[in-house]
């Protein structure tokens, strides 16, 4: 049975190898198997979902000195607060943030057309979160560990001014929870866009 992963979309992903005319095997995932499946994860690798797109890779681990707690605290606020598929994604020394696209509104017309009033509201709230989970991610925040002794972070806000793909920044100095009260209720509202 080859190594699998079930990404944000429900798509299934499999594990496989092959090998370059030099004789190295490189390692691959797929929705469908055509190499030679892998059945245990291979050493110093693991598995990666881009959080833009659902694609999952095999990496080597990313080197950080954010804490896992750290990853976990951000990622429960988001599960608390936010309905969509939102999504925490460590980057170097940073925790970047990611919100699903689009907001409930935009579901409701497409659900109404596809889906008949007599398949009643549960089966129409799976079809829902379908829509929610196959939403793009679009990064959103970055926290940047700035200070390794005192756990201190710089908060940043995505740019989204046309062809300026940078980010803002918005504050220094911060610890984790503060940064998190502070920012995080502005994700998936209007004045997030005000935050300067």
């Amino acid at each position: 049975m080859s190594v699998s992963h079930v990404n944000r979309q429900g798509k299934t992903y499999f594990l496989q190898q092959s090998q370059t005319k030099t004789g190295a095997i490189t390692y691959s995932f797929t929705t469908k198997l055509k190499k030679t499946p892998v059945d245990t994860m291979p050493d110093g690798f693991e598995i990666y979902e881009r959080p833009e797109t659902g694609q999952v890779y095999l990496r080597k681990p990313n080197s950080s000195s954010i804490l896992p707690i750290e990853k976990e605290l951000a990622e429960r606020a988001l599960r608390q607060d936010f309905k969509y598929a939102n999504c925490v994604d460590v980057q170097n020394d940073s925790l970047v943030i990611y919100v699903a696209g689009g907001s409930e509104i935009d579901d409701d017309p497409m659900i109404n057309y596809l889906v008949d009033e007599w398949l009643g509201e549960s089966r129409r709230q799976e079809i829902k979160q379908r829509l929610r989970n196959m939403r793009p991610l679009v990064k959103m925040l970055r926290l940047t560990l700035t200070d390794k002794h005192e756990r201190l972070f710089r908060v940043e806000r995505c740019c989204f001014r046309g062809s300026i793909d940078d980010w803002i920044d918005l504050e220094y100095g911060l610890s984790l929870p503060m940064a998190i009260g502070l920012y995080f209720k502005h994700l998936e509202q209007e004045s997030f866009f005000e935050l300067i």
